[in-house]
């Protein structure tokens, strides 16, 4: 296999985010890139669409796997499935590319990757009554960005599961031993109101702050300020942490199923 690579000099995924946090990349894009708002046009296919182009893979998909925590391994397979999930124990989630905003270089940017679903709705789900608080209730489009740090909500949605989970703000922080006192986050994917609900343990990143020497439960939920007021959803690491993950290029499809604790 041939493959051209573009060099990233700085790598900042988002505003106020270290790029030494982030040490590689491996494109997984469905669609070529287009970048016409820079002094030049990247050129270079992603892997993943060049193993397509060259006919490499058994089958044109993606099975992602990420570890939720820094000691826990992930997985990636190229061109097949994982062995231990049947593909009919997952939700498919047809891929829904009707919005067309070309006037928003943001949106244009995210929108490259390809991989772009319907939510119908979200909601926390309190554990100790099991009622359940309605977070979004407008049926959007949401990009799915495994390289996208956060999930990006429009503000009042993740205003509203701040206060579900009793955290401030995005990089806010609760102890981790609070986790099973806290509410499951659901979300409704159409066009057949499929869902998948993740736990606490999935939506809030575990990480160990080195200078406090202490583990820290942080959130991931982010307002994406005007964005999201446009409507702009991106599920990116930390939705896709608590989950196996098949991105098919063939059935123009997403599946997903809960990964156990």
């Amino acid at each position: 296999m041939w493959q051209f690579f573009e060099e990233a000099t700085i790598w900042h995924p988002d505003v106020g985010t270290r790029n030494d946090l982030f040490d590689t990349a491996l494109g997984l894009a469905l669609f070529p890139t287009r970048n016409g708002d820079g002094p030049k046009d990247f050129s270079a296919q992603s892997p993943f669409q060049n193993m397509m182009k060259q006919s490499l893979l058994d089958k044109n998909i993606v099975s992602l796997k990420y570890g939720r925590t820094d000691e826990e391994i992930g997985e990636l397979v190229l061109g097949g499935l994982f062995k231990n999930i049947p593909r009919e124990d997952m939700i498919e989630v047809p891929l829904n590319h009707s919005r067309s905003d070309n006037s928003d270089h943001i949106w244009r940017y995210y929108t490259m990757n390809g991989w772009q679903v319907s939510v119908q709705s979200m909601s926390m789900t309190l554990n100790s009554s099991n009622g359940s608080i309605p977070v979004l209730k407008m049926p959007q489009i949401a990009v799915v960005a495994s390289s996208f740090p956060w999930i990006g909500l429009p503000n009042k949605v993740a205003e509203k599961i701040h206060k579900a989970i009793g955290i401030r703000h995005v990089f806010d922080w609760i102890e981790c031993d609070t986790r099973a006192h806290l509410p499951d986050w659901t979300i409704t994917f159409g066009p057949d109101g499929q869902t998948i609900t993740l736990t606490p343990w999935d939506y809030l990143i575990e990480t160990y702050d080195k200078v406090y020497k202490q583990l820290k439960c942080v959130s991931g939920f982010w307002g994406l300020q005007e964005y999201g007021d446009k409507g702009f959803i991106i599920l990116g690491a930390p939705f896709l942490n608590g989950l196996h993950s098949v991105f098919d290029a063939d059935r123009k499809s997403i599946s997903f199923a809960n990964r156990p604790l």
